[in-house]
């Protein structure tokens, strides 16, 4: 399809925004009006807009060197006051394998230990998230980063985050009261032990897992649903760049206006994804031409399998096409395994997917026994 495509992960949970140009003091001497896109200046230029208009979003493994160079990227870019929205979803393949296992051991959260220097940090985030606002943990985790980036000794990193943790619960106020319904500024100890981090952490790292992408060898990086090519501060700009130009034709043609968040506006339409794969869609040079199922006669001479519940003169939103050698173990393995999926799946979602089965016998291959299940499971 002639269509640019776009990777939605704002899903509202795992993404932590580290500032708001629409809301943050920083910003409050910024022209507030789309309009001032439209004003004159050099090409490539900038234009400082009190507006959320580009969303980067940053996929951080905190316990890798390519992390922690991203997070201080990220509040200095922020200091600088570049006009991006900044948000981050942290990743540790570590901490989901320890909670996968605590799980399997029956071991609490709040009892297990505190995990390696990226899930101490993603706990000393979070905590001060919540308690203290984006602003705080935005300068604590640069901070941070900016240090630990050039440390290798674990002793000085854990003082490094105990040294900054408490320098910043003292300059920020609490925002959020505690349990008590006291504004009580957070001890390095008790946060350590109170988020229940390894948990959130895992279920982050599973939600990245989910989009398609990963941050274990270096962060990624999306930025209006564009997935960039490197993560680093000349990328950002680059991109940037490219999307004002794109948010100045918006603007001009009235396609976007103040009524609701500019990110909805933009990250919308059949072209938009909850998952990037690149063996279907390989980069952003051949987002232009990946293939539109729906337009292909074959899927409607297929025999559906759906949910009993559903209703099948409505469109399904996810087409499960298995093509296999029905007459191994192999090719019956994948016809079990999504027919589980059917028999499992909630009923909303169950509703809105369909299998269908291709016989695909390789040459001298037992093919009356692979059509023989076909015909089964038909």
């Amino acid at each position: 399809q002639e269509e640019e495509f776009l990777l939605d992960v704002n899903d509202g949970t795992f993404v932590y925004w580290l500032n708001n140009l629409e809301k943050d003091e920083r910003y409050h001497d910024w022209h507030k009006g789309l309009d001032g896109l439209l004003t004159r200046g050099w090409p490539g230029q900038l234009k400082y807009v009190a507006k959320n208009l580009y969303s980067a979003i940053f996929f951080v493994d905190p316990s890798k060197k390519s992390g922690l160079r991203t997070l201080a990227m990220i509040k200095q870019s922020i200091e600088q006051r570049l006009p991006v929205r900044f948000g981050v979803v942290f990743e540790s393949e570590v901490a989901l394998a320890k909670h996968r296992a605590d799980e399997a051991e029956g071991t609490a959260d709040e009892d297990v230990t505190y995990g390696d220097a990226g899930e101490q940090l993603f706990r000393l985030f979070k905590g001060m998230y919540d308690r203290h606002g984006h602003v705080a943990a935005m300068v604590f985790a640069g901070a941070y980063a900016e240090k630990a980036v050039f440390m290798d000794d674990p002793d000085k990193m854990e003082e490094a985050r105990k040294s900054e943790f408490r320098s910043i619960t003292k300059m920020f106020k609490p925002t959020v009261k505690d349990a008590s319904g006291k504004l009580t500024r957070l001890k390095y100890k008790t946060t350590l032990n109170a988020t229940q981090g390894r948990k959130k952490l895992a279920q982050s790292t599973e939600f990245v897992q989910g989009t398609g992408l990963s941050a274990s060898e270096e962060s990624r990086l999306v930025v209006n649903g564009q997935i960039i090519e490197g993560s680093g501060e000349e990328e950002l700009i680059r991109a940037v760049q490219m999307q004002q130009q794109l948010m100045q034709r918006r603007v001009y043609y009235g396609e976007v206006d103040d009524g609701s968040p500019i990110y909805k506006q933009v990250v919308t339409g059949g072209n938009v994804h909850k998952r990037y794969h690149p063996l279907v869609v390989e980069g952003p040079d051949m987002s232009k031409t990946y293939l539109g199922m729906a337009s292909l006669p074959l899927l409607d001479a297929l025999q559906w399998a759906m949910c009993p519940s559903a209703d099948a003169r409505k469109v399904k939103g996810v087409s499960h096409v298995v093509a296999a050698d029905l007459s191994t173990a192999a090719g019956q393995g994948l016809v079990v395994e999504a027919l589980a999926y059917l028999t499992s799946a909630k009923k909303e979602e169950c509703a809105s997917t369909r299998v269908a089965f291709v016989d695909n016998a390789r040459e001298g291959g037992e093919g009356s026994a692979g059509s023989e299940a076909l015909a089964a499971i038909q």
